[in-house]
């Protein structure tokens, strides 16, 4: 209700001044000659409508009480299917993968687990399209994760060539972004208390889940003119010791990276293994990564799920929680202002393998 009430404020302010409608501005009232309040107009044995979670209060569709579409930006997800239920795969859109400069490999070689779609020669400076079997290519467009277009339960029969992308849709209508940061054989798999996105346990190799981009649910959000804003993501890494990079927040909207440092304006929270502690890390524009060992209680491996969460004020200034508690000393940091940003969670394994990585929640809304 906090974007429907900005947005009629500002509607209203461009019909009457003639000016273009500021940014979003303090909380206010909805107004009652512009808008009406959602709700319900039951048929005969079912309910539809406009529903609001109870506990989240994001907007969602909801038709004959099962199901639902979430609203705008904000959404939250339960992962509460059930053990290897509600969970379906299917592969994003194509991206381009580059061969060594040098050539000399089939695009249908270079392509791995995902299928070539076409090679290109850019030699003589121009992309001249080649067939994916001519050793000439120096690009080759391939199909993302998996090879099949859909598979049902994701897991076992999946594959992704690096930085494959894979649409990760529930049966809630919520849709993520599951993005292998290397190759990977194992996708995500719902088990009965979360989505498990370990994949697979190999040393180094990793996965990173986001939404607003590539088809999964909501949209970026951009600081400064939304609302203040949060993304909290409740977590259970099985053995701590087992990940070199682990981390929960906001980053801009560049493609996907397997090296974590290597994205240019982030804020998140997360687990340091070399530390055995809860940090913060944040980077603007490219500067560097400032790393905070904040001052909550040392985690160890234990059976419970930790709520990560990293939120963004009106003024684009970004703060953190662990289980509801904001550390004193994270780091200061404030996105600059109109650059749009997404949720995302991500993560590698270590030698000693981090084992299941379960996600129970995942919260995108306005504060």
């Amino acid at each position: 209700m906090k974007l429907f009430s900005r947005i009629a404020a500002s509607l209203a302010f461009a019909c009457l001044t003639g000016h273009a409608a500021p940014a979003f501005a303090a909380d206010q009232q909805v107004n009652p000659d512009t808008w009406r309040r959602g709700g319900t107009k039951p048929f005969y044995g079912r309910d539809d409508g406009l529903f609001y979670h109870p506990t989240n209060l994001s907007p969602r569709l909801i038709g004959n009480g099962d199901g639902y579409y979430p609203i705008g930006p904000t959404f939250f997800e339960e992962f509460s299917s059930g053990d290897a239920l509600g969970l379906v795969c299917v592969s994003g859109r194509a991206q381009a993968y580059t061969n060594p400069a040098t050539g000399g490999t089939a695009c249908n070689t270079t392509c791995v687990n995902s299928a070539c779609i076409l090679g290109f020669d850019t030699a003589a400076g121009a992309e001249v399209p080649v067939p994916c079997t001519d050793a000439g290519a120096d690009e080759c467009l391939c199909e993302t994760s998996p090879l099949d277009r859909l598979l049902q339960g994701c897991g076992a029969n999946w594959e992704s060539p690096a930085l494959g992308r894979t649409l990760v849709e529930l049966d809630t209508g919520v849709t993520l972004v599951y993005v292998a940061l290397l190759a990977q054989d194992l996708g995500p798999d719902m088990d009965a208390t979360g989505l498990d996105i370990a994949s697979d346990q190999t040393d180094n190799d990793g996965v990173e889940v986001l939404s607003g981009m590539y088809g999964g649910s909501g949209r970026p959000m951009v600081p400064n003119v939304d609302p203040a804003f949060k993304f909290c993501a409740t977590i259970d890494v099985t053995d701590i010791s087992g990940t070199d990079d682990f981390y929960v927040g906001w980053r801009d909207m560049t493609e996907p990276n397997a090296t974590f440092r290597s994205y240019n304006s982030y804020a998140v929270v997360g687990l340091d293994a070399a530390l055995g502690d809860t940090v913060t890390l944040t980077e603007d524009d490219g500067g560097g990564t400032t790393t905070t060992d904040i001052d909550n209680a040392d985690l160890a491996d234990t059976s419970d799920f930790v709520k990560y969460c990293a939120l963004v004020s009106d003024a684009a200034v970004a703060t953190f929680t662990i289980d509801g508690t904001a550390p004193g000393n994270a780091a200061s940091y404030t996105f600059d202002v109109g650059t749009a940003v997404i949720p995302f969670a991500h993560f590698l394994h270590a030698t000693d393998l981090a084992d299941e990585v379960i996600i129970t929640e995942w919260e995108v809304s306005y504060q």
